[in-house]
């Protein structure tokens, strides 16, 4: 960002290079005399009268000290910088520099389950001892190479508790090797559910693990037809009565995936979750979100549909403002960070999670030989791994380049620009529908927080 002129009471805020962002909504509150304005570089929310709107509208014109553009520059709606070389320069930063190193594990890529839309083959395997001591020696070597202050594990699959002693086991060593280059450990699971114990979540919660991702398709019948054990015999009552009965000393998110089949199931499913949390005790999260494209979807049409349209745009809303982040410069760490590494059971790194279980060309090296100080040089497969970094931003592309919402998506989910088609947000057409339900959302915050002050 440029140093700030000195100010020059003859001269207007435009004439000392300040503009409109590119990056600012807007829409009329209805039935209000006001609108909701965001900024999606700063992802800053607020809500404006006539008057602040009127100045808003011609802040270029306005004298360069006028007390309004303060509050407009905190909030992001002027800036005096290109924003698209900002996003570009983010992106290159974050290839290079992390504080923090996230590792995938997949302690198995065998599962228990047969989902139609996994993106896996579970061809069996699990990760043997020799396996782990390559996967502590590269996070050593991550770590010492970022300098990184983190070290966040995830553990998956496979369902990842069919062979759980990889946790056990490897936690110790990762642990004791963070706490050597200073570095805070954490980690989280994505598992289905049924396997927990109250002696597995006390020792994954032993084992530092702050959350769980367990998926959930629907109440009933709704969840089995998609979510059933192999055999077919449905799963939905193993996990909520595990959720139900074991105290679990860790945040539980419920990841509800929306596709053609359920997309009637989202209500439904917010409600049981909400009785459920109370019946337990538990901190189980709601968190909606439709399925998306991967080989498995596209190859197994008949059993998932894409949830898209109407449906995809309320799911797709519900889901954004309730994460409405700043500006960063990729979309995911497969995209911007040579510190985020997937590894499967073998040994095999991947920049993608559905690119794992798929070891025909697509990872980009072993745990046992790539480094981070020379990551083309120890790649045996470098194409693969920049190709990811490549789509860090978007700027080949004149449509996403130009598009308001860049800074919120930045070109969306690279597997999918690389594998298939870019996917766009399934709101990009209804920006008033998210601007509402954002403002909806900033209501019941604040009256929880008023609530909170007065207890």
């Amino acid at each position: 960002m440029k140093t700030p002129a000195l100010v020059d009471e003859n001269r207007t805020a435009g004439e000392a290079g300040w503009h409109l962002s590119r990056y600012n909504l807007m829409t009329v509150i209805p039935g209000e005399n006001k609108a909701v304005v965001a900024n999606l570089f700063r992802a800053v929310c607020a809500v404006y009268g006539p008057e602040e709107l009127y100045l808003l509208s011609e802040a270029e014109n306005l004298p360069e000290d006028h007390p309004i553009l303060d509050l407009f520059r905190k909030r992001g709606l002027i800036v005096d910088f290109d924003e698209r070389e900002a996003l570009a320069d983010m992106g290159q930063k974050l290839r290079n520099a992390s504080d923090q190193v996230t590792l995938t594990l997949c302690t198995t890529m065998k599962c228990n389950f047969d989902c139609p839309y996994c993106f896996e083959n579970h061809s069996g395997g699990d990760m043997s001892k020799e396996t782990q001591d390559d996967v502590a020696a590269l996070a050593d070597r991550m770590l010492r190479f970022f300098g990184a202050k983190k070290l966040h594990i995830i553990w998956f699959g496979g369902e990842p508790l069919m062979n759980a002693e990889v946790i056990w086991e490897l936690t110790p060593r990762l642990r004791g090797l963070a706490e050597r280059c200073g570095a805070e450990y954490s980690a989280e699971i994505f598992t289905n559910g049924s396997l927990l114990t109250q002696e597995t979540v006390d020792r994954l919660k032993d084992c530092g693990v702050v959350r769980a991702v367990i998926a959930i398709d629907g109440v009933g019948a709704a969840h089995d037809r998609t979510r059933h054990f192999r055999g077919g015999a449905g799963s939905f009552a193993c996990i909520t009565r595990n959720l139900r009965t074991l105290r679990i000393p860790f945040l539980v998110s419920i990841r509800h995936l929306q596709t053609g089949e359920n997309g009637d199931q989202l209500a439904p499913m917010e409600a049981f979750v909400t009785q459920l949390r109370k019946e337990s005790g538990n901190s189980l999260f709601f968190a909606p979100d439709t399925c998306g494209w991967n080989h498995a979807t596209d190859d197994r049409k008949g059993d998932v549909t894409i949830l898209k349209d109407d449906g995809g745009a309320a799911v797709g809303i519900r889901r954004d403002t309730y994460r409405f982040i700043p500006a960063r410069g990729g979309y995911c760490g497969a995209a911007t960070s040579l510190a985020s590494v997937s590894v499967d059971a073998y040994g095999e790194l991947y920049k993608c999670w559905p690119e794992m279980d798929n070891r025909d060309g697509r990872s980009y090296g072993n745990a046992r030989s790539w480094d981070p100080a020379a990551p083309i040089e120890t790649a045996s497969r470098p194409e693969q791994l920049t190709r990811y970094l490549n789509t860090a931003i978007p700027n080949g592309d004149a449509e996403c380049w130009d598009c308001v919402w860049l800074p919120y998506c930045v070109g969306g989910c690279p597997y999918k620009r690389l594998n298939h088609e870019k996917e766009c947000l399934p709101y990009k057409n209804c920006p008033d529908r998210f601007l509402l339900s954002l403002y909806e959302r900033m209501k019941r915050e604040g009256e929880a927080r008023e609530r909170l002050g007065r207890i």
